[in-house]
């Protein structure tokens, strides 16, 4: 703190000096330092702004890792608990609980960059069985591991396990140092691609030690296909570990729901590295919502040093038509949610009793499926929807990237990595009955065809489950039709009426009749904070009705073959930065607590029991904004002058040149110039503001949006923001001026540039009588250039009306892309 204090003293120092001398060096340098007034400003609010963390030495957060790895033929060592911490640059270190997300450290929510993890273990002598791995369940998002200074391996990807072999490092029963250092920063080339994405760093699930035989089986797959007669037949997949080729005698067994053996067979003298195995099951037990049957699976290597690996499936079969999902040959509609890996106080990181809440509150609710977003969720989710009957839709997180991402050779294979990593490690799972592969790309180009079709053909050469992509593209989509269902994004729809929403899924029928449809990302929101101050709009009744209205229009509409609404739960997004509480969203019908909101049990009743609740939302009050005020009173303005000379309006409207010397009092047209100027332009980037697309000023560092999202969400404070933004670009524009016209004095450049000012009321007239924004750009500039050129002469107009935005638009988007690498998503807003 006091080290802030005086890096912001110091920088208001030096600005107070330079200004002093500038009184003594010329108009220019005082212009000039009222340019530089931003940067300094921006500089000090950076400085308080930086990471901090604002821990005691030993972390107190209670936290239960899930250790549910369990093999009688092997030995696990857990890693989790507590572990040494320190940022990059930082010189102390801290002892935290692993696993943690350090963006749930007070200072550091919304910090990206590099930090280390460490801990001291020792394995004995007698321990290990052969071979030693080392397992992460999930390092977000680059890890880069060493044992003892030495580096193991590295690893991208925060949501899929990972491991290394370790053996020859850990021999000897010394302590040895485990050290992870890991990088949550996003760039180009990271899946995900963009930092509106909460991006929690940390080692954010568990870590342990397995050792195991020399020769061991290393995973497992089982596909069942039923034929719906009561059969089924079933393929067996085993990976084992054997390099040095020596024979071992295998035994398979298969054991029903109820523990019954239904099939046993045994191999001898095999030697390959990979098993197959196909069999029958009779009088089959399928696996379905209802009636959640697993089978068990138990492949043994036999001998001396035996080991074995088991494993559950379920037998079910999925398939896509024209009329919608088929499960087990019955028609299936998805009633889905959203569910997010967010936790009150823990972040991303959850225990057990968290996830089974979850899944608990989700059933109770009546849906029969959840969709895990954005990312592969810990495995522990997928094991107790296998037990529960509820399915899953999967997906990794290839979200909101553009074309110049879906091209980068880097991101591809980032990609391709994670849905690798997410189908073998979750195919065994009945419950996951589709894979997502992209979600709101720029799915209406060649870039998304080409990188969507690429990834659809690793998904199906790993597994035959169907797979989905979700759109909002709608008229322009070129990529559904390279999956097996296309998941239309509803989100733009919360204020669309029945007739539009059918018109979506029709216009969505006509193009891709041979898909499935299923419309998702509905959402609404029902604020719970601050008490007292939640406008109507927001309220939980009117997210209730919204919901409602849109539970009845998909479970109504037969071109449908399931929903999805967002989420379960509220959570924190980056994106939400005008939000109350800021970089929150309410979407959730349960709080982030995980206490039912009014929407949770209008949907549960609607689901469970097929009414719908009574529910009256407040009344939305008249309010007026402030944009609109502002231009009144410069409308006003005009005409209380316009009344007291009448000339003034028609020479600044169509004569500026001859403003000066019929009007020679600088300080009136000034006052009234200035506040058709700052009225038009400031309700233009308050609307910008309001509306700018999440991806596209979440890619913004978040720690400096923290700073100013007080003014964000207060609308008289954003006004101001605007306001000075206009004053700052005004003084640019006649500094720029003043050095390219040097035979006109300041003042006569400060009337010439006042009496222009006339056509940015048409900005004005845009936020308030919904005057198309093109229409007012093109008016804009031809006003503009007329009369910048009768009162500027045509070098003037140049600058003033070209060079000088051009110029301001070029150093800003210069800036943007090299520190936050946010133009690339222009496009999005265009």
């Amino acid at each position: 703190m006091i080290s802030r204090l005086l890096f912001t003293g110091a920088c208001l120092l030096v600005y107070l000096l330079l200004s002093y001398l500038s009184r003594y060096a010329g108009l220019l340098m005082w212009q000039t330092l009222l340019l530089l007034m931003p940067w300094a400003f921006l500089a000090a609010a950076l400085g308080w702004t930086s990471p901090r963390m604002d821990l005691p030495e030993t972390d107190d957060v209670v936290h239960s890792p899930i250790e549910d790895v369990e093999n009688p033929s092997r030995k696990i060592m857990w890693l989790n608990g507590l572990w040494e911490f320190r940022l990059a640059r930082a010189r102390r270190w801290r002892r935290i609980q692993v696993p943690r997300s350090w963006n749930t450290f007070p200072g550091l929510e919304f910090h990206t960059g590099k930090a280390t993890f460490r801990r001291l273990f020792s394995a004995p002598e007698e321990w290990s069985l052969g071979r030693v791995f080392l397992h992460f369940r999930g390092v977000n998002h680059r890890a880069e591991v060493s044992i003892d200074g030495r580096q193991v391996g590295t690893h991208d990807g925060g949501y899929t396990h990972f491991s290394f072999d370790v053996t020859e490092r850990v021999r000897g029963s010394r302590e040895k140092e485990l050290e992870v250092t890991v990088a949550n920063r996003l760039d180009r080339g990271t899946v995900p691609s963009v930092a509106g994405w909460r991006n929690e760093g940390g080692i954010i699930r568990e870590v342990y030690l397995e050792t195991c035989r020399r020769v061991f089986i290393r995973d497992a797959f089982v596909i069942a296909e039923p034929d719906l007669k009561g059969r089924a037949a079933a393929a067996l997949s085993v990976k084992i570990d054997n390099p040095e080729w020596i024979p071992r005698d295998y035994r398979i067994e298969v054991h029903a729901p109820g523990g019954a053996l239904v099939h046993s067979h045994r191999v001898e003298s095999w030697t390959m590295q990979t098993l197959q195995h196909r069999f029958s099951i009779n009088f089959v037990s399928l696996w379905a919502p209802g009636s959640p049957s697993l089978y068990t699976c138990r492949v043994i290597l036999e001998g001396a040093e035996e080991d074995s690996l088991t494993i559950r499936f379920g037998v079910r079969k999925v398939e896509c038509r024209e009329n919608g999902i088929l499960l087990n040959g019955k028609k299936l509609k998805l009633a889905c949610v959203d569910r997010w890996e967010d936790f009150h106080g823990t972040g991303c990181v959850g225990s057990l009793a968290d996830v089974e809440r979850d899944m608990r509150l989700a059933a109770g609710a009546g849906f029969n499926a959840v969709r895990l977003t954005p990312h592969p969720h810990h495995p522990a989710a997928l094991d107790i929807c296998d037990r529960a009957g509820i399915l899953v839709l999967e997906e990794i997180p290839v979200w909101k990237a553009v074309a110049s991402d879906l091209v980068d050779p880097v991101f591809q294979q980032s990609a391709e990595n994670q849905l690798s990593e997410m189908i073998l490690r979750d195919r065994n799972h009945p419950c996951v009955i589709m894979w997502g592969i992209a979600n709101d790309v720029d799915s209406d180009t060649r870039e998304a065809r080409w990188f969507i079709e690429r990834l659809a053909r690793v998904a199906r050469g790993l597994d035959s489950r169907p797979l989905y992509i979700v759109s909002g593209e709608h008229e322009e989509e070129a990529c559904a039709d390279l999956a097996d269902v296309a998941a239309v994004s509803f989100r733009s729809l919360l204020r669309a009426g029945r007739e539009e929403m059918d018109a979506a899924v029709a216009l969505w029928r006509k193009r891709f009749p041979h898909l499935p449809l299923i419309a998702v990302d509905f959402w609404a929101a029902g604020r719970t904070k601050p008490p007292g101050r939640i406008p109507p709009r927001y309220s939980q009744q009117a997210q209730a009705l919204a919901l409602l209205r849109f539970l009845k229009f998909a479970s109504e509409n037969r071109d449908l073959a399931g929903w999805s609404i967002a989420s379960l739960s509220d959570r924190w997004n980056p994106g939400a930065f005008t939000a109350a509480p800021p970089f929150f969203s309410s979407e959730g019908i349960l709080t982030h607590e995980r206490e039912p909101k009014a929407s949770y049990n209008a949907v549960r009743r609607f689901l469970t029991e097929g009414r719908e609740e009574p529910l009256n939302a407040p009344p939305e009050p008249r309010r007026v904004s402030l944009p609109f005020v502002v231009f009144i009173a410069a409308a006003l303005a005009g005409l209380f002058a316009a009344a007291r000379e009448p000339s003034l309006l028609l020479f600044l409207a169509a004569f500026p040149e001859r403003v000066p010397e019929i009007f020679p009092g600088t300080f009136r047209i000034l006052l009234f110039a200035t506040l058709f100027n700052a009225a038009g332009w400031t309700i233009l980037i308050h609307r910008f503001f309001r509306r700018a697309p999440q991806n596209l000023i979440g890619s913004i560092d978040i720690p400096f949006f923290r700073l100013i999202s007080a003014v964000l969400k207060a609308e008289w404070r954003l006004f101001a923001f605007c306001y000075v933004t206009i004053i700052m670009l005004w003084i640019y524009d006649v500094t720029m001026l003043d050095m390219a016209l040097p035979g006109s004095s300041f003042t006569h450049l400060v009337k010439m540039t006042s009496a222009v000012t006339l056509p940015d009321v048409l900005f004005g007239a845009c936020g308030v009588t919904g005057l198309p924004l093109w229409v007012a750009l093109l008016l804009f500039h031809a006003w503009k250039l007329y009369l910048a050129f009768f009162a500027l002469g045509a070098p003037g107009a140049l600058i003033y009306v070209v060079l000088g935005p051009l110029a301001i638009i070029i150093v800003c988007a210069a800036l943007l892309e090299f520190r936050f690498h946010v133009l690339k998503y222009i496009r999005k807003l265009l």
